[in-house]
């Protein structure tokens, strides 16, 4: 998607997915669109960092020098591989997306959950 407005026509260009069963569409043909609904900004998260546990939904905050805490969170619906963050943790707070699984696992034994 190229994102930036061409300053002559006004334009941008990008990339949308359609069905086209009659071959109508063509590439490079030009359209006017409007997108509607509500645009929000937010705290988001990699989906890989969120793990759920019962009916709660966690993410580990990383504490440092190898240790780590889980952090239970409210979220809303997953996007493109992201998940909105809507209670729990704030900007700067550092949380684990990858190798959950085994965090997880020695968090719910006994093994590290201080």
């Amino acid at each position: 998607m190229g994102g930036e407005v061409e300053t002559l026509s006004q334009t941008v260009s990008g990339r949308i997915v359609l069905a086209n069963p009659d071959g109508l569409l063509l590439p490079g043909m030009y359209a006017e669109v409007t997108l509607s609904g509500m645009a929000s900004e937010g705290l988001m998260v990699p989906a890989s960092a969120v793990f759920r546990l019962g009916d709660q939904n966690y993410v580990f905050k990383v504490l440092g020098n190898g240790r780590f805490e889980p952090v239970v969170i409210e979220t809303g619906t997953e996007t493109g591989g992201w998940i909105p963050v809507i209670k729990g943790i704030t900007a700067d707070t550092d949380v684990v997306s990858r190798g959950v699984a085994e965090l997880k696992s020695h968090w719910q034994y006994g093994a590290g959950s201080e």
